[in-house]
């Protein structure tokens, strides 16, 4: 691994910007050929049950487990512009580091979009398709935040909107902008339970901001169960306002006629 450092910074220093780090020749081919004896090594040293308590009492196998994807993903990363690739040990670095998801990393919002601009010199397919899969989770983790956000954000306001209304004593069914209150409530109880129901999927979040799922279950239960109280009697306004407006319009419509003879 050391020696694939050394080789990297090499390819940054002599290749032109767009060039792959495997243009570097004999000595990327050099490297490849120890990277394999390497990778061999610590796939059978992994593999042996008789070393199994060598390694996790002396917590070995993490690294070893980690320095065999590396050097396992080498191979795809050295068909990259060598300063993309360089980037990318950089990054993976600081995940080790840091012990959190990469979409989290500043770095790596900037590295999918030089990745982006750079893609057109690229023409290693499992290059390609690795770049395609990093700017695919970005995107898809985007979206993700952009719910998050929506969702806690939309309880937040209508938390805050019925406190503020119950505050001065009145019953918030009752209120004016109830039912448009009611619909919006609705949207972000049903968000967050979608979210909920689907943690597997918005696992780096949560790990990232531990009271974030805590926030969205008690929030989105709190108006859930002012929602399913207040049903029965919203019902009954409803109907109300309905048959108020049914009779006003046929009063109207009396009127009409009676101008019109």
């Amino acid at each position: 691994m050391a020696r694939r450092d050394r080789v990297l910074e090499r390819a940054c220093d002599r290749l032109e910007y767009h060039q792959p780090v495997a243009a570097l020749g004999m000595a990327h081919a050099r490297l490849r050929r120890q990277t394999g004896r390497a990778l061999t090594a610590g796939r059978a040293l992994l593999g042996n049950e008789r070393y199994a308590p060598f390694l996790d009492g002396l917590g070995g196998r993490a690294r070893i487990e980690a320095a065999v994807a590396r050097l396992e993903k080498a191979a795809v990363i050295d068909a990259l512009p060598a300063r993309i690739a360089a980037r990318w040990e950089e990054l993976d670095n600081r995940v080790r580091e840091t012990g959190g998801h990469r979409y989290f990393l500043p770095e790596h919002g900037e590295l999918c979009r030089d990745m982006s601009r750079m893609s057109t010199f690229v023409k290693d397919e499992a290059a390609w398709d690795f770049m395609v899969g990093e700017r695919d989770m970005r995107e898809r983790m985007d979206m993700q935040a952009k719910r998050l956000e929506e969702a806690a954000g939309g309880l937040r306001d209508c938390a805050a909107e019925r406190a503020n209304v119950e505050t001065r004593g009145a019953a918030f069914v009752h209120h004016p902008d109830y039912p448009d209150w009611r619909i919006r409530a609705e949207r972000a109880v049903g968000q967050a339970t979608e979210i909920l129901a689907d943690r597997r999927t918005y696992a780096p979040h949560f790990e990232r901001d531990p009271d974030l799922a805590r926030t969205l279950l008690t929030a989105s239960a709190k108006i859930g169960w002012a929602l399913r109280d207040e049903g029965a009697e919203w019902e009954r306004i409803r109907d109300e306002r309905a048959e108020a407006e049914f009779q006003q319009r046929q009063r109207d419509m009396s009127q009409d006629r009676g101008f019109s003879t």
